[in-house]
């Protein structure tokens, strides 16, 4: 039996211990009682005491071997040597804020520490950026239930800077395309001032901890809060560049919003209308072109064009549609798009970790502030399938 196990057979063996003592108490008062039970629960409440007593001395001499012994590795330098390499100082460094934050509701500001957050933006891991806000991928190491995907990692520009601003037009169609500077993107260019500049809206992600994580190693607790912290945010990046219906001061990030001016392209049914959106991309976007989609939606298109085959059931969604196929809950109508021109970006400075406690449940959370912008480089390389319109909107 490790330490942990000890300790929650001290806590079990504790409220037994209660609990048959109240019951031999209540014996006591009841002047009905006969003096064999009143024996019989003295008996039970004495040896409930004796096997909770005998776990804590147990418990509380494992313990002090415990620290006795980190102790003498801490004193001895080769082992310190062996042990304490960088990373896991990190590691170790974090954990302990952490669950002073879940313990104690201590304050932590994430500038010190974000490697809470990741180690990499876009899949890469030098020095420089080893300490950037979001990744794209996590470690392979899972302790948790799965997440849901977000397949707009990846796919989208992400990054992690202070104050970014971007040029509107960020690919250059040279000399040969001078009448470029009549069409959609020019005019775009010119709305947006010819750059786009990123702001901070806050954003909140609730974490919940359990004892046993709590006390379980550095590196697990580590791992989970990666993880979750990483897929909270990646569910508010999905809200926020589908939402319907956005909120007031963020209807920028929503390729649905009708202040962004994507266009609406109809068609006799969805398979058609998609067809019809790509192919009215200009040619630079369509080549780097995607569709993000409800899976409900798919299925009826291969419903349709199966007409009775399993054949096409069985087909990849590229290969059926034309371009990569993203799937997600998010996209009440398909988007069709070169999606590199959707930025997002994380604002290092100001997040937090702080302690959130939900009265009703008695869960404790740690509760993670960020800060984080999203803008549509190019409203020209997207277009929204909208079967029910009676005609395209937007032209």
């Amino acid at each position: 039996m490790n330490l942990y196990q000890m300790r929650g057979a001290v806590q079990n063996l504790g409220e037994v211990a209660k609990a048959d003592n109240e019951k031999y108490q209540e014996v006591l008062l009841n002047p009905k009682a006969t003096s064999e039970e009143i024996s019989e629960k003295q008996k039970i409440a004495a040896d409930s005491k004796q096997r909770y007593e005998g776990m804590r001395e147990q418990y509380n001499e494992a313990k002090k071997a415990e620290d006795e012994a980190a102790a003498a590795d801490a004193e001895d330098p080769k082992k310190k040597k062996a042990t304490d390499t960088p990373a896991e100082k990190d590691v170790n460094a974090f954990a302990e804020r952490l669950r002073g934050v879940i313990k104690s509701g201590q304050s932590i500001d994430l500038n010190g520490f974000k490697q809470a957050a990741g180690v990499s933006v876009n899949g890469e891991d030098g020095p420089v950026v080893g300490d950037n806000f979001l990744p794209i991928t996590l470690s392979n190491e899972v302790i948790s239930e799965p997440d849901m995907p977000n397949p707009l990692r990846g796919v989208i520009s992400t990054s992690s800077m202070v104050n970014l601003r971007i040029p509107a037009l960020d690919v250059e169609f040279g000399d040969a395309f001078k009448t470029i500077g009549e069409g959609a993107e020019a005019n775009e260019a010119e709305v947006s001032g010819k750059q786009i500049t990123f702001g901070r809206f806050e954003s909140k992600v609730r974490i919940g901890f359990t004892d046993t994580l709590v006390a379980g190693t550095s590196l697990a607790l580590l791992q989970y809060a990666q993880q979750k912290l990483a897929n909270g945010a990646s569910m508010l990046e999905l809200a926020r560049a589908f939402a319907s219906t956005p909120v007031v001061g963020e209807e920028h990030m929503s390729l649905y919003d009708a202040s962004n001016g994507i266009k609406h392209i109809a068609g006799d049914d969805l398979f058609t209308a998609i067809l019809d959106a790509l192919a009215d991309l200009s040619d630079a976007d369509v080549d780097q072109a995607a569709v993000f989609m409800k899976r409900a939606d798919y299925n009826k298109i291969i419903k349709v064009l199966a007409n009775g085959s399993a054949t096409l059931y069985a087909a990849q969604p590229e290969s059926v549609i034309g371009v990569p196929v993203y799937f997600t809950s998010y996209a009440v109508k398909p988007v069709v798009g070169n999606f590199a021109m959707y930025h997002q970006n994380y604002d290092p400075q100001g997040s937090l970790i702080e302690q959130y406690r939900k009265p009703e449940t008695g869960v404790t959370y740690a509760q993670y502030t960020l800060w984080y912008d999203a803008a549509i480089k190019r409203p020209s390389a997207f277009r929204i399938v909208d079967v029910a319109a009676s005609s395209a909107k937007g032209e």
